[in-house]
């Protein structure tokens, strides 16, 4: 095996190389081309650039003559020169560098700056510049030593009239500092040339009067030469590849314009253009070659780094930071082996939590939280066999996986021992807490392997051990497997019912406590299933809250409830405010304020007509937070209560907080008051302090004429309950608006006509009670 593994990476080895050696010859390939490409096509556009600078010259040349011109026509007499005339002229070419300066008539006549006198009716510059045209000739031999030169002409003009022509001669060696050179830091030089490639200027003097095309090595294509002269005739610009006077060179070549039809040709050497390339390459290889070494010692460092660090990164996957003790992924791990080989082994898996921890957290601070589920920690360290893995799920959730023959004995012995020691904790290092446990335990079926349904399980036993001052524990049993069907069974339906408006709002009646009048209601939602009738909202939202539904849930009702308060308005009815509970999952959404808004806006309602209730508990999620929903909500005129106060864990700095309208006392806060006096004396002191914080408020799950008598006479200013009026249909509450008493105009439930009565009081108010989310004043 290890044979075919080191041929195998001798192979790859030879492969890689292979590719190194490709990627290496392509690479150089590509600078190279990529270098030439650019010369290229630097060479022609320097070649543009010269060719206007060329053209530029000269125009700049002939406007020099032509004001030399201008200055002396009305000094000169074009046909009899005279000693001052020839002096200013000898004056005036030695001054601008010119061999000779030529005046002539309109016959051809003319004298010269050096006293001569001249014949030029047949030159076809002098003809050429006496038809207006300024021009500037080729290069010609001037005298006997073979020096060449070149001449402007320029016509001598008055009064529009054409009189003679000037013309001025200047050595070649002077005008080729200005129309040739060298570019590209001396490797590449420039040619002026006529159209038919005759060299007109160059560098070197000895090119001059030389024709390019016989410069071109006979190894050129016939088919490539004349495309170049061609293209010199017709007055192209393009670049071309030649062998030219012994040296391989490229040729760029662009005419000059306006100039005689002459051409501008750059050539550059392509051995130039190679070197430049390998310079390119080479340091192009050398950078390589430094990322290649920084890139094998950082191989080199990473790998000596994994190798220190594998311990402690499988360390940190596998073990919970605060308690060190194994997280969920060693725990499924350790527990997935156990599983796959049981054979007859009965295992059981115990899920459990601390009662209240997050009260605990939120009271007492993060520190004293973690140092009670390290203490947790410790304790199955101790009491836990090797064969029983545990672990640290999130929060203050733990698991255990164990084997059991007997389950009493063992599983049930196992938790009294944790409790045990809980107890011992609780006693000795955190005697400021009752600190108890909540355990759900499930017996693993035969052949299951899927732990995280085990863990699913166990937690719902475990909902069923909570709400205790001691620790306790349940077994998942057939009710809750059933509970569990029952559950999936309405989550495989709940989109259908969405979408066909199965989920429906039914409203209970607020009442005034001194007048017994309808002044609000609260939309509770039902689910009107075609199959199960209507089914309560305890058997849905808890689950819609878990999956994330309950979202879509609460922006479909808020919805129906606009659209029916819209209905009952346009039949004319005056509905008083409704009020609708936001879940915890709605709250955390961002579009949340925009969306009522547009919603409660798009069927013309007020804001005032509608007031959001928030449970007690939602406060705890995220207090600032919610805070700006209140402010932003309070902001657009709608009502804000506090529902379920007296049954969370409110203190009264949070109370001192919070933006709301209306405070609603739980249910639960009321029980007892009919025959226990301390709860008399707690809802008593409720409702004054809701009265004192400016707050209306409301007795919620009123269920007796007894408490309802109890709670108007400490001043609670709304009740609501089955005493006066169960939650009913809108339509049914519609009729209930719609049977207003003749007398008062106000609206009543049957149950509250017969308690106004009872205490023998007037159904009609003697003095306005405040509205739901008015302050008390």
């Amino acid at each position: 095996m290890k044979a075919v593994k080191r041929v195998f990476h001798f192979f790859a080895m030879l492969l890689l190389l292979g590719i190194i050696v490709f990627l290496s010859y392509a690479y150089v390939s590509q600078i190279n081309t990529l270098v030439t490409e650019q010369t290229k096509s630097h060479i022609l556009e320097v070649a543009e650039q010269n060719a206007d600078a060329v053209t530029q010259s000269v125009q700049a040349d002939l406007r020099r003559v032509g004001s030399l011109a201008s200055s002396i026509l009305g000094a000169a007499d074009l046909q009899s020169p005279n000693e001052e005339l020839t002096g200013f002229l000898r004056k005036q070419a030695a001054s601008d560098g010119y061999s000779r300066i030529t005046i002539t008539d309109t016959a051809g006549r003319g004298y010269t700056s050096d006293g001569q006198t001249v014949d030029l009716s047949q030159s076809r510059n002098y003809l050429k510049a006496l038809q207006g045209t300024p021009n500037m000739s080729k290069p010609q031999v001037e005298d006997t030593a073979g020096n060449a030169a070149v001449t402007y002409s320029v016509p001598m003009k008055e009064g529009g009239a054409i009189k003679g022509v000037l013309m001025c001669t200047q050595d070649i060696s002077v005008v080729s500092t200005r129309y040739s050179g060298s570019f590209l830091n001396g490797m590449g030089s420039y040619y002026v040339v006529s159209q038919n490639g005759e060299i007109i200027f160059h560098s070197d003097p000895q090119m001059v009067s030389k024709n390019i095309l016989q410069l071109i090595d006979e190894s050129a294509s016939p088919e490539q030469v004349r495309r170049f002269s061609i293209d010199i005739l017709n007055g192209k610009s393009s670049i071309a590849a030649f062998r030219l006077n012994g040296e391989d060179v490229y040729l760029g070549y662009v005419p000059i314009k306006d100039v005689n039809g002459w051409y501008i040709i750059s050539a550059v050497s392509r051995e130039a253009v190679a070197s430049q390339a390998t310079d390119i390459i080479t340091i192009s290889f050398y950078a390589c070659l430094f990322i290649l070494v920084a890139c094998l010692l950082l191989v080199i460092s990473v790998v000596a780094q994994k190798s220190r660090t594998r311990k402690l990164m499988l360390k940190a996957a596998l073990e919970d930071p605060v308690t060190k003790c194994p997280n969920s992924n060693k725990f499924i791990m350790d527990a997935e082996p156990l599983l796959e080989r049981r054979g007859k082994r009965h295992y059981a898996l115990i899920y459990f939590d601390i009662n209240k921890f997050r009260l605990i957290n939120d009271s007492f601070g993060h520190q004293i939280g973690d140092r009670m589920l390290c203490e947790i920690a410790g304790i199955l360290r101790e009491i836990l066999r090797p064969d029983q893995p545990f672990g640290h799920i999130s929060g203050d959730h733990f698991v255990i996986l164990t084997s059991y023959s007997n389950l009493q004995a063992d599983i049930v012995g196992l938790v009294e021992r944790l409790f045990s020691h809980v107890r011992r904790i609780s006693i000795n290092n955190f005697s400021a807490f009752n600190l108890t446990l909540a355990v759900g335990i499930y017996c693993v079926q035969e052949n299951e392997t899927d732990i995280n349904n085990m863990i699913n399980r166990a937690s719902m036993a475990r909902t069923n051990a909570k709400g205790s001052h001691e620790s306790r524990f349940a077994f998942f049993s057939d009710q809750a497997r059933s509970t569990l069907l029952e559950e999936a069974s309405l989550e495989s339906e709940m989109e259908a019912a969405l979408r066909t408006g199965q989920f429906v709002p039914f409203y209970q009646p607020l009442i005034d406590f001194h007048t017994g009048q309808i002044v609000g209601a609260e939309a509770l939602i039902r689910w009107s299933h075609p199959i199960k009738g209507l089914i309560p909202p305890g058997k849905f939202i808890p689950l819609f809250e878990r999956n994330g539904f309950i979202n879509k849930v609460d922006r479909f009702m808020l919805q129906q409830i606009c659209r029916q308060i819209r209905e009952h308005l346009d039949r004319g009815l005056t509905v008083p405010r409704i009020s609708l509970n936001l879940s915890r999952v709605l709250l955390g959404q961002k579009d949340l304020v925009p969306f009522i808004q547009t919603t409660v806006l798009r069927h013309g309602l007020s804001p005032s007509m509608i007031e959001f209730e928030l449970t007690e508990s939602a406060f705890y999620d995220n207090l600032d937070y919610l805070i700006e929903i209140m402010n932003k909500l309070r902001t657009l005129g709608f009502t804000v209560a506090m529902d379920d106060f007296g049954v969370g864990y409110s203190s009264l700095h949070m109370l001192k907080k919070m933006p709301v309208d209306v405070l609603k006392l739980d249910r639960e806060a009321l029980s007892g008051i009919e025959t226990d006096e301390r709860s008399r004396s707690i809802v008593r002191m409720m409702v004054a302090l809701g009265h004192e914080l400016q707050f209306t408020v409301v007795s919620e799950g009123v269920e007796s004429f007894e408490q309802a008598n109890f709670l108007r006479g400490i001043g609670s200013d709304l009740a609501q309950g089955y005493v006066f009026a169960r939650p009913m249909p809108a339509e049914e509450f519609y009729h209930l608006l719609l049977s207003r008493d003749v007398r008062t105009g106000a609206a009543y439930t049957e149950s509250s006509r017969k308690w106004i009565a009872q205490l023998g009081a007037p159904a009609q108010p003697e003095a306005p009670a405040a509205p739901a989310g008015a302050p008390r004043q």
